[in-house]
């Protein structure tokens, strides 16, 4: 396995931001918390600010690079920060209603535009759902064309076609988190791909509204 860092290309180290939200094959046996959750979504839905911190695998053409990432999510601001295994950053993303910037600091560049979609397409020429993945990281299946719930109302999985490519999103372990003085569930193992890409997630911790 090749550990990010700053070698990466740069189309490499932005589509990985991209594709955050975010371990296994679709055959790998799906892993929830045992607690009864039939109100799990409403519960998720009292969560106003998050940060998910864990490890991602990154695999392309049988390439793969596996680093760590901090994600922070308010409803102003969203941030994404890949980081080396000597904690040092690599990339770091951040967006608000009326620009998004992404810094490479390996080279300190900065690029600017005023909202994600240009700003991915002129540098990788991908539309990605970065706006969904917002909420599909947390298990939301916000804007999704397809989605299955278990029956405990848990989501196991999404689909949606943006620019006539398929994305598939997977939840293979959720992890009881406290929210004041609740308990849900959120999120542990995702995979999310198509046809050439795919990211593993693992989030070790999650901190909500604070």
């Amino acid at each position: 396995m090749i550990h990010c860092n700053q070698t990466l290309s740069l189309i490499r180290i932005i589509t990985l931001v991209l594709l955050l939200v975010g371990c296994s094959s679709n055959k790998q046996e799906q892993d929830y918390a045992s607690i009864p959750l039939k109100n799990n979504q409403q519960k998720v839905a009292k969560i106003k600010n998050y940060q998910a911190i864990g490890k991602l695998v990154y695999n392309l053409k049988d390439k793969k690079q596996s680093c760590n990432f901090q994600w922070k999510y308010t409803f102003q601001n969203s941030s994404i920060k890949l980081i080396n295994f000597f904690g040092q950053p690599i990339l770091g993303l951040n967006i608000k209603p009326d620009s998004a910037q992404l810094k490479t600091y390996y080279n300190n560049k900065i690029f600017l535009e005023k909202n994600t979609t240009t700003l991915f397409r002129k540098l990788i020429g991908l539309n990605i759902p970065l706006e969904q993945l917002q909420y599909w990281i947390i298990g939301k299946p916000e804007d999704a064309d397809i989605y299955q719930m278990n029956e405990n109302n848990i989501l196991t999985s999404l689909s949606k076609k943006i620019d006539k490519k398929l994305w598939h999103v997977y939840y293979y372990k959720y992890q009881n988190v406290s929210l004041d003085e609740l308990t849900l569930l959120l999120p542990k193992k995702i995979q999310i791909r198509n046809d050439n890409i795919q990211v593993d997630l693992i989030i070790l911790k999650w901190i909500l509204n604070q």
